[in-house]
């Protein structure tokens, strides 16, 4: 994602901002005009953009999976104890 950052002691003619993000510890900073071609080159090339695998998973299925699988286990160690035992 992008975050609009400041362009401290920037020359008078400069942008007053830029646009910041981070990947593979590397820091980038653009410009509006830099976006906006950016954004004509993905409209013209939309075959070259990668389309991410979406994870639907939401945090209560995430609880829902660890509360079975915690009974799950748990039963199954009663039962490994008492064959066990006797």
């Amino acid at each position: 994602m992008f975050k609009k950052v400041e362009n401290k002691g920037r020359y008078k003619t400069a942008q007053g901002y830029y646009w910041h993000t981070h990947d593979d510890g590397i820091d980038y900073l653009f410009t509006d005009s830099a976006l906006q071609e950016a954004e004509k080159r993905a409209k013209k090339n939309p075959e070259d953009i990668p389309h991410p695998v979406e994870e639907n998973l939401s945090a209560t299925a995430g609880f829902a999976c660890g509360l079975i699988l915690g009974v799950l286990s748990t039963v199954a160690t009663y039962f490994v104890v008492n064959l066990i035992r006797g």
